[in-house]
């Protein structure tokens, strides 16, 4: 199994939370996914808010997962440019799962974990069956990428919600677009400052006071 990097998590910080639900343990997971096209890998991150758990697949493990999830796919090519093809439409399909549209018709279910991963995720679709076998970061990388990765983009758009004139429901997407991109950029600027302005506002630590009680129902 490949090492999930620095660099992976640098590639996820474009991409859009996916959520999904367990109903079968009503716990909430959110997951962020990425793919190459060059060399046919990809990788997922996962979390709970409180864990984050990751796996990397190369493209020749990533072929032999498809094929185990679906005993119907052809078997190894002999030829390479058809085994190659064949990869290519295999991760195109998964990708396109992976998107906020696609996500929406996958069912979801964590299953018991095993010895080869910490986190086991099973997903179908009409078109094919998927297995994700993610192994936990640590608690101290975890609370980096959650902080990153979730909260300061929380914190900041809480900020534009309770700031702008305008209810953000009803701008065009283009002036959200506008509005999040150079609110952005100010945070990078000055990050100290950033945080101190969008919760120091009493509209908005009396709200986050209101809802912190509410947080402490969520257990997984």
């Amino acid at each position: 199994m490949e090492q999930f990097t620095e660099e992976h998590a640098k590639l996820l910080l474009n991409k859009e939370w996916l959520a999904k639900v367990d109903s079968g343990k009503a716990a909430p997971y959110l997951l962020k996914y990425h793919f190459s096209p060059s060399d046919l890998s990809c990788f997922i991150m996962v979390t709970d808010t409180k864990m984050v758990w990751t796996e990397v697949l190369n493209s020749k493990i990533l072929a032999r997962r498809w094929r185990a999830c679906n005993p119907t796919s052809p078997e190894h090519f002999t030829k390479t440019g058809d085994e190659e093809a064949w990869r290519e439409r295999s991760l195109e399909l998964l990708s396109k799962a992976h998107t906020i549209g696609g996500i929406a018709d996958l069912s979801f279910e964590v299953v018991d974990q095993n010895i080869l991963s910490d986190l086991c995720l099973e997903l179908e679709c009409e078109a094919f069956k998927w297995r994700w076998e993610a192994c936990f970061l640590g608690y101290r990388w975890s609370s980096e990428i959650i902080s990153k990765h979730l909260i300061f983009p929380l914190i900041s758009l809480n900020h534009l919600t309770f700031s702008s004139a305008e209810a953000i429901g009803e701008m065009p997407d283009t002036d959200v677009e506008k509005a999040v991109d150079k609110l952005g950029r100010t945070a990078r600027r000055t990050i100290d400052t950033h945080v101190k302005n969008a919760l120091s506002k009493p509209r908005v630590a009396t709200a986050i006071r209101r809802m912190t009680p509410c947080s402490t129902s969520y257990q997984t």
